[in-house]
C-alpha cells in the first residue's frame, strides 16, 4: 500500500490571516490514528515540528506528583534506536536550531526548529536512514523515535536536579504562587489540586521512602499514557505538502494505537474529551470550594485576584468559549468609563488584567487580577465592591452592539495579525488545538484557536448591518447577560490575597488567624472559608462606549469574514506558487537638515496596510540622572492623559510607545504602529499632548504628576524584583554603556525632586534645540513619511543657533583586565545568577564583528548541552553575541537555585577551558566541514533569524520599558523594525553584518589565534566583566529550609504531624543530627508509642542525611575567583575608558 493511499486526508479550508495567506495546509490522519497538521511555506527559513500527548500532571500517580513532568524531562534522553542521550540536543544545537518542552495538566508537548538549509556534522548518532538534502529530516527520525522506545534511564539524577530547579525558580514568580494558591482551594478529589511541578521531595525523597522504582514507575507511565491515540503531530517547513506527509508517515506510523479510532470526519475528533471519564464527574470547583479567601504572605507582591469558575454544562462548550471572550473584552477594557478607569481614578490599583483559561475538560476559569496600589493596600475591600457592583450593572449595559463590535474586533486583529516570530511556538500552539472539540471548535478555526460567532445558527452579519443582524446580536446579549449573572458573582468567586500582612483584610476577623506554610511553595497562608461579603449598592450605571476608530477601519463585519475567506481560498491554490519575493531593502535617508533626518523604507511583505514609525527627540542638554528621571516622569504623564483616548485604537491593533532613550541623555523615543491610514492622526494626537503637558501646568495637575511618579517609582520597585536573567542584563548596560544610570540613583534622585524643579526641567528640555531622527517603515509612501517629519519639525520649533549633539558611547574594558563585581537578589528569590560578558572588539569593525558572531555559533553548539543538560548547572543558560552601543562581544549567563555565584562562575570558566581544548582538537578539514561550512549556511540563506540559546545579542532592544498602550514585541516585522531602528541610532548600518568573505577565507589557526586572545582563561589579553548575583537566603537557611520540608512531609506519610512552629524551635535548638533525632522522639514520645515513632525517626534521618551530604557537597563549596572584585559603578568606569 502506498503512501498517499494508506493515510487518510480531511479535505479542509481553514482561516488564516493575510500574513500566512501564502501558506498551503493539509490535515490528515496516519493509520495508526495520529492526527497531524502538515503547512508547507515555501517562503520560510526555518522547519520544526510539535507532538503533543493528551497526558500531563492530572495523570500523576498519587504517589509520585510531578511524575508527568518528570517524564517529559526524560523522554529525550536517549531511545532503543538513538540511545546517547544528549543525541537529540547536539543534533539540534548543531543545526542551529532549538528545542523545548512544557506539561500542563492535561497535555505534554514537544517542540523544535532548525534552519531548513543547513546540515548537521554530528557524528555521535548514528543514522540509518538515507542521507537527504535536509537535516530537518535526520532530526524528524531521531525525534519520531523518543515515542517509541525512549530509554527512560541515563541522567535521571540530573534530570531530577532539572525538574527541582525548575520549581525553585516559579517559587520566586507570583503568578505560579497565585496558580498553587488556586490548587489549594480547589476540590481535593479533582487532580487539579495536587502539587504538578515535581521536586526533589516528590520526585526523590517520597518514593524512596516508599520504596518506589522511579524506573519502573515512568516506563509504566510512558506504556499507559503515550500511545498514538493521544497524539497530534504539526509539522512545517518549505517543502511541499506531499513530502512533509512522507515524513509524518516514515517516522510516526510505527507508534503504537492501543484503542482502534473510528473518526470518518474532522468534527468527530475531540482527544482531550478522554479526561472526562478520569475525572469521574468531579470538578474543579464544587460548590462547597466557592465563597473563599485566600490570604498569601508575600513581601514583594500587592495582588488582588477574582477567580470566578465556569463549569460547562449550562452552556455548550462553544458559547461558553465566546461568552469567555467577551467577558475578557468587557473586563479587561481600559478606556473611559471602564473598571480600569474607575479603580484607576480612585487610585486603588496600577493595573488590570481579565483573562480566561481551561483549567480540566469542562472547567474553565475567569481570572479578573489587581495590581494594588498603597492605598488599595489600605483598602481592599472597596476594590472588592467596585468589582462586585460593575458586574452587577454590565448585565444591564451589555448590548448587541458590544458583543458585535467585540466580534469585530476580535476579526480585524486576526485577519491583520503579524507573522510569528517562531515558528516552533506556532507549532506548539496548533498541536494543543487539534486537541480540542473539534465539533465546537470548528475544523476551519484551527489556527484562530477559537470559536466563531459566524459559526452560529442564523448569523447574518454585524450589529445595524441589517434588521435580522441587530435582532440576532441582541438575543445573544440575553445570553451574555445571563452568563454574568450566574458566573461573575461573589456566591461564585474565589479571592485571593497577596501582600505583606493579613491585616490588610481589615474586613474579616484576622486578629486571632495563624498562618499556614504550604510545603511545596513554602508559602505562609491562611483561608478565610465560606465568607459572606454584603457590597452597597452606591454605583452609578454602567456605560459601555461603542469603539470610535473601528468604522475607519472594518466598517463591515461581513466583508472581514469575507476577506478571512478570500485568504483561505487563496493558501489552498498557492501549492507551489509561490517563492518568496521578498527583497531586502535597507532604509534611505530621504530628507536630512540641521533640524532632522528621515529615514525611510517601504514594504508590502506580511505587512498589508501596516506600517511602524519610531522617532527621537535629542536634546542637546547635560545629561544626569535628573534630567532622564524628569523625562520618564514627563513620558508617563501624558500616558496617562491618552490611555483612556486611545484605548479603543489600541483594541485595533495600534500601539503607541514613548520612553526616555535608554541612552540616559536628554532623549525622547516614540514608536507607532498599525494601520497606515489612522497613525498619522494617533501621533498628531500624542505630540499636542506632549506640547501642552509641558506648557499648561492645568493639563497635567498634582494628581497627574504624583501618579505619575509613583507608577515611575513602581517601575524601579518591579525591576529591583526581576529575576536574575534581567536583573544581570540590566547591570550590564549600566556597567558598560555611558549615561545608563544605576537603580539606586535613580530611586535616590526621585525621592529628591520636587514638581516644581519636574516642570522647570520639561519646559528647559522643550526650550532646548532640539532634534529629530525618524524611520519610517511597512506598508507606506514618501508622502506620509514627510508628512510625519512637518509634524515632529513644527514641535521642534526653529534652531537659535547650530548645536552639537554628543551621541553617549560605551566604556572599554581594559586589555589584559578581568571584574567581577557581586550583589545580591531582591529579598526572598532562591535563586543565584552569573553573567559573564568577553570583550571582543569594536562593533563596527566587520572582522570583529564577523569572528564574533562566528564565536557565539560555535559556542551554541555546546553550551547548553553541556552547562545545562549534561552538569545541570542551573535552571537556565544562555550563551551567545552580546552587542553594545560600540563594543561587542560574547556573553555566557546561568541562573541556579542550587549553586552559588562564585561556583557557577568557576564551572563557566571551566567550561571555556574545556570548549578550547574541544576546538584544538579540531583538524582544518573538521573545522571547516563542523563550524565553518554550517555557519555559512545558516547565515547566508537565512540571516541567522535563531536567536538559539543565546536571548538577545542587544541588551537596549530587549530591555527598553516606557509609558503608553501595549506594544507587542514578538512578531517577525516589530522585530525587523527594531532591529533597522537599532542601525540607524547606534550609526552602524550595514556594518554590523557578517562578512562572509572573512569567513570564507578564515583558516582553523586564524580563528583559534582569536580565541586564544580574546576568550581563552589562559589569555594575557582578555577583558572580561562578571556580574555575580546571589539569593539573600544564607546557605544555613537553605539547609534548613530542605530539611524542614522533608522533615515534615515524611511525617505526614506516616501520619504523625508537628506544628510548623514547634519544627522550627527543634531544628533551632540541634546543632547536629544526632541532637534533632533525639529531639524529635522527645517531643513525639509525649505525644505518640515511643516505639513506632523510634522506627520512623531512625528511617527519617537516614533520608536527611544522604540529602544534606549530597546537597552539602553542591551548595556550600566556596570558590575564589581571580578577577579582580570591584565594589562599585563608579570604580570600574574610574578603570575603564569610553570609546571615542
Amino acid at each position: 500500500m502506498t503512501i498517499l493511499s494508506s493515510v487518510k486526508h480531511f479535505p479542509q479550508e481553514f482561516l488564516i490571516p493575510l500574513s500566512i495567506s501564502t501558506q498551503n495546509h493539509r490535515i490528515i490522519q496516519l493509520p495508526n490514528g495520529i492526527l497531524v497538521l502538515l503547512i508547507s511555506d515555501p517562503s520560510e527559513d526555518l522547519a520544526s515540528s510539535a507532538v503533543c500527548v493528551a497526558t500531563g500532571a492530572h495523570a500523576d500517580p498519587s504517589v509520585v506528583l510531578g511524575l508527568a513532568h518528570f517524564c517529559e524531562h526524560m523522554l529525550t534522553l536517549g531511545s532503543k534506536q538513538f540511545p546517547d542521550p544528549d543525541g537529540f540536543h547536539k543534533l539540534v544545537g548543531s543545526s542551529g536550531g532549538r528545542s523545548n518542552a512544557f506539561t500542563t495538566g492535561e497535555q505534554t508537548v514537544f517542540f523544535f526548529e532548525v534552519p531548513t538549509n543547513s546540515t548537521s556534522h554530528t557524528d555521535t548518532i548514528a543514522l540509518t536512514m538515507v542521507e537527504t538534502s535536509f537535516n530537518f529530516e535526520k532530526i524528524m527520525q531521531v525525534f519520531a523515535s523518543y515515542f517509541k522506545k525512549p530509554l527512560l534511564s541515563s541522567n535521571s539524577q540530573k534530570e531530577l536536579f532539572a525538574v527541582d530547579n525548575e520549581h525553585s525558580a516559579n517559587t520566586a514568580r507570583t503568578s505560579r504562587i497565585l496558580y498553587h494558591g488556586l490548587r489549594l482551594l480547589s476540590n481535593k478529589n479533582h487532580p487539579f489540586s495536587r502539587f504538578a511541578t515535581g521536586n526533589i521531595n516528590t520526585l526523590s525523597e517520597i518514593p524512596s521512602n516508599e520504596k518506589v522504582n522511579m524506573h519502573r514507575q515512568l516506563v509504566k507511565f510512558f506504556d499507559k499514557e503515550y500511545s498514538a491515540e493521544r497524539m497530534t503531530l504539526v509539522i512545517r517547513g518549505p517543502q511541499s505538502l506531499n513530502h512533509l506527509q512522507e515524513v509524518a508517515f516514515t517516522n510516526f506510523d510505527d507508534i503504537p494505537l492501543k484503542n482502534p479510532l473510528l473518526n470518518s470526519d474532522l468534527n468527530e475528533f475531540s482527544i482531550l474529551e478522554t479526561w472526562k471519564a478520569r475525572y469521574n464527574g468531579q470538578r474543579v470547583f464544587e460548590p462547597n470550594n466557592l465563597r473563599q479567601i485566600m490570604f498569601i504572605k508575600s513581601k514583594k507582591a500587592l495582588v488582588l485576584r477574582f477567580t470566578f469558575p465556569v463549569p460547562f454544562g449550562v452552556l455548550d462548550e462553544a458559547m461558553i468559549q465566546l461568552l469567555n471572550r467577551a467577558w475578557s473584552s468587557l473586563f479587561g477594557d481600559e478606556g473611559e468609563g471602564s473598571l480600569a478607569s474607575e479603580l484607576k481614578e480612585a487610585g486603588l490599583i496600577s493595573s488590570l488584567r481579565a483573562s480566561s483559561t481551561s483549567l480540566a475538560q469542562g472547567d474553565d476559569l475567569l481570572t479578573l487580577e489587581l495590581s494594588l496600589t498603597s492605598k488599595g493596600v489600605r483598602e481592599v475591600k472597596k476594590s472588592i465592591d467596585m468589582v462586585s457592583l460593575y458586574a452587577r450593572t454590565a448585565t444591564d449595559a451589555v448590548t448587541g452592539r458590544f458583543l458585535s463590535d467585540s466580534f469585530s474586533i476580535h476579526l480585524l486583529n486576526y485577519l491583520h495579525q503579524d507573522v510569528a516570530s517562531s515558528p516552533m511556538d506556532e507549532a506548539s500552539r496548533y498541536s494543543q488545538t487539534l486537541q480540542k472539540n473539534l465539533s465546537q471548535l470548528n475544523p476551519r478555526n484551527i489556527f484562530r484557536d477559537s470559536p466563531s460567532w459566524s459559526d452560529m445558527p442564523y448569523y447574518s452579519g454585524g450589529f445595524g448591518e441589517s434588521r435580522r443582524a441587530t435582532s440576532w446580536w441582541t438575543y445573544h446579549a440575553k445570553n451574555f447577560t445571563k452568563y454574568l449573572e450566574t458566573f461573575v458573582n461573589l456566591d461564585n468567586c474565589n479571592l485571593l490575597v497577596m501582600g505583606k500582612n493579613i491585616k490588610m483584610l481589615n474586613f474579616l476577623s484576622v486578629d486571632d488567624v495563624k498562618l499556614e506554610t504550604d510545603l511545596a511553595f513554602d508559602i505562609e497562608y491562611h483561608i478565610f472559608r465560606d465568607v459572606k461579603l454584603k457590597v452597597p449598592n452606591t454605583l452609578s450605571p454602567l456605560m459601555i462606549h461603542p469603539n470610535p476608530f473601528l468604522a475607519s477601519v472594518a466598517p463591515s463585519q461581513l466583508h472581514l469574514i469575507r476577506d478571512l475567506d478570500l485568504c483561505s481560498r487563496v493558501s489552498t491554490t498557492s501549492f507551489l506558487s509561490f517563492i518568496n519575493t521578498h527583497v531586502e531593502v535597507t532604509p534611505s535617508l530621504i530628507s536630512h537638515d540641521c533640524r532632522h533626518k528621515l529615514w525611510f523604507k517601504t514594504t508590502t511583505s506580511s505587512l498589508y496596510s501596516r506600517a511602524f514609525i519610531t522617532f527621537e527627540l535629542a536634546s542637546a542638554l547635560k545629561p544626569s540622572p535628573t534630567l532622564t528621571i524628569n523625562l520618564e516622569i514627563l513620558c508617563e504623564a501624558v500616558a496617562i492623559r491618552l490611555r483612556k483616548e486611545l484605548y479603543p485604537a489600541e483594541m485595533l491593533g495600534y500601539s503607541w510607545l514613548i520612553q526616555p532613550s535608554i541612552k540616559g541623555d536628554g532623549r525622547a523615543t516614540f514608536t507607532f504602529s498599525g494601520f497606515s491610514c489612522g497613525l498619522y492622526s494617533m501621533i498628531e494626537r500624542v505630540i499636542r499632548c506632549f506640547k501642552v503637558a509641558i506648557g499648561d501646568p492645568e493639563h497635567v495637575d498634582t494628581r497627574i504628576l504624583r501618579e505619575a511618579r509613583r507608577n515611575v517609582r513602581l517601575t524601579y520597585e518591579g525591576l529591583a524584583k526581576e529575576n536574575g536573567l534581567v536583573l544581570c542584563s540590566a547591570g550590564m548596560l549600566v556597567f558598560m554603556e555611558q549615561h545608563t544610570w544605576q537603580l539606586e540613583d535613580r530611586v535616590e534622585r526621585l525621592e529628591e525632586i520636587t514638581f516644581e524643579e519636574t516642570r522647570n526641567s520639561w519646559r528647559s528640555w522643550l526650550g532646548s534645540d532640539l532634534h529629530a531622527t525618524a524611520l519610517v517603515h511597512g506598508d507606506c509612501d514618501e508622502e506620509s513619511a514627510h508628512r510625519v517629519m512637518a509634524l515632529l519639525d513644527e514641535f521642534c520649533g526653529r534652531y537659535r543657533k547650530p548645536q552639537t549633539f554628543h551621541e553617549p558611547s560605551t566604556y572599554i574594558i581594559p586589555q589584559g583586565k578581568c571584574f567581577a563585581y557581586e550583589s545580591c537578589m531582591a529579598e526572598g528569590d532562591p535563586m543565584n545568577c552569573v553573567s559573564i560578558y568577553l570583550q571582543t572588539g569594536i562593533r563596527h569593525d566587520p572582522y570583529i564583528h564577523t569572528l564574533s558572531k562566528l564565536l557565539a555559533y560555535a559556542m551554541s553548539l555546546s553550551l547548553v548541552p553541556d552547562l545545562r543538560t549534561k552538569k545541570q548547572l542551573g535552571y537556565a543558560v544562555l550563551g551567545g553575541l552580546r552587542v553594545f552601543r560600540e563594543m561587542v562581544g560574547l556573553h555566557i549567563t546561568v541562573m541556579s537555585g542550587t549553586y552559588r555565584p562564585r561556583f557557577l562562575h568557576q564551572k563557566i570558566e571551566d567550561y571555556i577551558a574545556e570548549w578550547e581544548v574541544q576546538l584544538s582538537r579540531l583538524s582544518e578539514r573538521e573545522f571547516q566541514h563542523e563550524v565553518l561550512k554550517p555557519f555559512i549556511d545558516s547565515y547566508a540563506n537565512n540571516k541567522q533569524r535563531l536567536q538559539s540559546s543565546g536571548g538577545p545579542e542587544n541588551l537596549a532592544m530587549a530591555m527598553n520599558g516606557g509609558s503608553g498602550g501595549a506594544f507587542d514585541g514578538s512578531g517577525r516585522n516589530v522585530r525587523e523594525h527594531k532591529l533597522l531602528w537599532d542601525q540607524i541610532t547606534t550609526h552602524h548600518g550595514d556594518k554590523s553584518e557578517v562578512d562572509l568573505d572573512v569567513i570564507r577565507a578564515i583558516t582553523k589557526g586564524e580563528f583559534m589565534a582569536f580565541f586564544t586572545n580574546k576568550i581563552s582563561v589562559n589569555s594575557r589579553q582578555r577583558a572580561k566583566l562578571s556580574i555575580m548575583l546571589r539569593s539573600r537566603i544564607s546557605q544555613a537557611e537553605v539547609q534548613k529550609q530542605m530539611t524542614k520540608q522533608q522533615i515534615q512531609t515524611f511525617l505526614r506519610m506516616n501520619l504523625l504531624y508537628i506544628p510548623p512552629k514547634d519544627l522550627d524551635a527543634i531544628l533551632e535548638a540541634s546543632g547536629s543530627n544526632r541532637a534533632l533525632s533525639k529531639n524529635l522522639l522527645k517531643y513525639f514520645a509525649q505525644r505518640s508509642s515511643l516505639k513506632s515513632c523510634r522506627v520512623i525517626i531512625v528511617q527519617l534521618m537516614k533520608g536527611i542525611g544522604a540529602l544534606l551530604k549530597f546537597k552539602q557537597q553542591e551548595v556550600t563549596r566556596t570558590v575564589r575567583i581571580q578577577d579582580f572584585e570591584i565594589k562599585s559603578i563608579e570604580e570600574f568606569h574610574s578603570l575603564c575608558k569610553v570609546y571615542s
